[in-house]
């Protein structure tokens, strides 16, 4: 086995667990719930000379069932009654950009008909901040959201425009995906130095 093969399978190891500490741990982190989603219900003409519309549903699926909310446990777990403060809708188009103002959503389904420049849709973002950040669940467990923030973009199933019945999930999370800093990277690495030193010795003997 020459140098190069020796110093491979030295450091092969470690390395692997070094990845692996990272990934699983960011993994171990991530948890998010679903409190809804956006849908895409066609282009409806219009009729006797009015203009037609594109129609989309934006179903906010939070609030105890036993007290008239909509929540659909285990998929819709949220008994918290939820309001989407500030709903925007943001259109792309192929002649441009589109952005329409929806208000607060209460609980329930809230169908949006609008009049839009192009007959055709590219995509489409609903974005606007939930009411409460920490969450109620169908189990009896808090779920506090890392943000108020929403953001959900309905892309086409057949690209390139949008087509009836394509839709998005409304999510929230409780982390975020950050990157280690310079800090955290060296005192992972610094975990594996020792069962390198050890690996290194066992080649020698």
């Amino acid at each position: 086995m020459d140098c190069v093969a020796k110093i491979k399978n030295t450091f092969q190891l470690p390395l692997f667990l070094f990845i692996g500490s990272l990934l699983f741990g960011q993994l171990a982190l991530a948890d998010s719930i679903t409190v809804g989603f956006i849908s895409f219900d066609g282009f409806i003409p219009g009729s006797s000379g009015s203009t037609g519309v594109n129609e989309f549903s934006i179903n906010n699926f939070t609030g105890d069932p036993g007290l008239g909310g909509s929540s659909l446990p285990p998929d819709l777990p949220v008994f918290t009654f939820l309001t989407i403060q500030g709903a925007q809708l943001s259109l792309v188009e192929p002649s441009g950009h589109e952005v329409f103002a929806l208000g607060d959503l209460a609980p329930g389904t809230t169908i949006s008909d609008l009049i839009t420049a192009s007959t055709d849709i590219l995509s489409a973002t609903l974005s606007g901040t939930i009411s409460q950040t920490a969450l109620a669940l169908s189990d009896g467990t808090t779920f506090t959201a890392e943000s108020a923030a929403i953001k959900a973009t309905v892309l086409p199933s057949s690209p390139p425009f949008l087509n009836t019945t394509d839709f998005a999930l409304i999510t929230v999370s409780n982390t975020s995906a950050t990157v280690p800093e310079p800090a955290t990277w060296g005192l992972l690495l610094a975990g594996t130095l020792p069962f390198t030193f050890k690996l290194t010795k066992k080649k020698r003997r």
